[in-house]
């Protein structure tokens, strides 16, 4: 349905063929998708932010921009291109997750 009514790149159409991350994307806008944004070293401080998928390289990392400014200080703004990692939970679940280091470029 994503490509009947978005029309897309080749690297944007590679990204709507990872099924795992369906139940992360927005309903009115698929492109968009919900990210854990771990600010801190130990993992304690996590925003959930929207990213605009771009890319998806051979080793399954996502690029996308950021589309909101986070809350917490993160050193990542809105506009910013970054990388993605899928991981996936004990439960089977899977996440789109990024850090301030994994700005793209």
């Amino acid at each position: 349905m994503i490509d009947k009514y978005y029309e897309g790149e080749k690297d944007l159409l590679a990204t709507r063929e990872v099924m795992e991350i369906d139940p992360l994307r927005n309903e009115d806008y698929p492109d968009d998708v919900l990210v854990t944004l771990v600010c801190s070293d130990d993992g304690s401080v996590r925003e959930g932010v929207w990213v605009r998928l771009e890319t998806i390289d051979e080793e399954g990392m996502f690029e996308g921009t950021l589309l909101n400014q986070p809350y917490s200080e993160c050193g990542v703004n809105r506009g910013d291109l970054l990388q993605l990692a899928l991981v996936s939970g004990s439960d089977g679940s899977y996440q789109l997750a990024s850090t301030p280091e994994m700005l793209a470029g």
